[in-house]
């Protein structure tokens, strides 16, 4: 049941909710209907966590990264190791393990990278 301060859904009408820093709120936003300081999010986060390595991405860290690298780079040379080790399809082979490890996250739940070459 909408509130009587805000409009429906997809209308000029509607307000969100800022979920971020009380004083960090743009003009327009309702405030948060819990305390985002010590609140959990979708994510499990709050503005307290010591986790986070960027305030603009809840979910990669530091370490998700490097060991999605690890796991691409050992996926390459199994990949490699199994088409009888050729020279020059590195690349290939690379690019192959970022789509089976982004799709092995995709089914467990996990968030998928992006490319690096």
């Amino acid at each position: 049941m909408p509130r009587s301060n805000e409009g429906a859904p997809g209308t000029t009408d509607q307000k969100p909710r800022w979920e971020g820093p009380p004083e960090n709120r743009p003009a327009g936003y309702l405030p948060a209907e819990d305390n985002p300081e010590v609140d959990r999010d979708a994510a499990g986060e709050n503005l307290q966590d010591p986790n986070r390595s960027d305030l603009t991405d809840a979910v990669t860290t530091k370490d998700y990264q490097a060991s999605r690298e690890e796991r691409i780079r050992t996926r390459a040379h199994q990949l490699w190791e199994q088409s009888g080790q050729p020279d020059g399809s590195h690349e290939d082979h690379w690019y192959q393990a970022e789509r089976d490890i982004d799709e092995e996250d995709r089914a467990s739940g996990q968030r998928g990278g992006e490319a690096t070459p």
